[in-house]
């Protein structure tokens, strides 16, 4: 039995009667259909078993409008989210459990639509070079949690790499050093000491200052790239709302946790039991 039929078994049935592909024959999907289911699926995420921080009014209707257009289209909801690397080579209970976390956000959801949500895990390569991680250690990485995925079968995913969505955007890692200028205009004193509070663990080169705002311009890169490599999602992070909301996407942003309610810290910096 695989992790993810394993988990199946766990998984909480809502008592909100279920709009399927199915029952909605080609063409009978009205914009009356869609706007209730897509105010019903959004609802149901925001709610505190599965963010962080809940959604204000107007961020619930735009939540809303991402599921309607799904619906309209018949289509899954697509959502974008990074995935980083750390030090560690394997995958254990973090990844497992925040995967699990997201299979229950998903199952809720496809009770009230059943084409769910189609999660684009961004294998952030690019985050792990700007911290001196080894090209060895971001290779295995990649091929642990891309299998692990492939065991959680129920999880309706995509593992893409950073580097290729900036590509496709004409970045390179060239293009960070002249972003680092243009942070003084930014008001973000208190993320910049988040931020680097964080690289003095995180970052393996020797200017730990530097690391911070080389992390900070790259994340302001990622910003435009997700933007709009991915219109019309939601794109879902571990991150902070109070320190890193200003480099999240300009689409609708689910703050949710990561390994079980109550707890946010990105499953690949924490401890891994197989290794422990």
């Amino acid at each position: 039995m695989t992790d993810s039929e394993e988990i199946k078994m766990q998984l909480p049935v809502c008592d909100i009667p279920k709009i399927s592909l199915n029952n909605l024959s080609k063409g009978s999907i009205t914009w009356d259909n869609a706007r209730k289911i897509g105010k019903n699926a959004a609802s149901i995420i925001n709610r505190k078993r599965f963010l962080r921080q809940r959604l204000g009014p107007v961020e619930e209707a735009e939540v809303a409008r991402v599921f309607e257009r799904a619906v309209l289209n018949s289509s899954s909801v697509l959502c974008s989210m990074l995935w980083g690397i750390g030090t560690k080579l394997t995958c254990g209970h973090p990844e497992k459990a925040a995967l699990h976390q997201l299979m229950l956000l998903e199952a809720a959801v496809r009770n009230e639509w059943s084409a769910g949500l189609k999660i684009s895990m961004v294998f952030a390569d690019v985050h792990a070079r700007v911290n001196k991680i080894s090209e060895k250690t971001i290779g295995t990485y990649f091929k642990r949690v891309k299998a692990l995925l492939e065991d959680f079968v129920m999880l309706n995913t995509e593992l893409v790499l950073l580097s290729d969505l900036w590509s496709a955007e004409n970045k390179t890692m060239e293009d960070i050093t002249p972003r680092i200028a243009i942070l003084d205009k930014l008001n973000m004193k208190s993320s910049l000491l988040f931020i680097t509070k964080n690289a003095a663990k995180r970052y393996h080169g020797e200017d730990i200052y530097k690391g911070a705002l080389e992390y900070i311009a790259t994340r302001l890169i990622d910003k435009e790239v997700l933007t709009h490599h991915y219109p019309n999602s939601l794109h879902l992070t571990y991150n902070n709302p109070k320190t890193m909301s200003f480099v999240q996407p300009n689409t609708p942003v689910l703050y949710v946790w990561s390994i079980h309610q109550g707890v946010s810290r990105a499953p690949w910096f924490s401890e891994n039991e197989e290794n422990s």
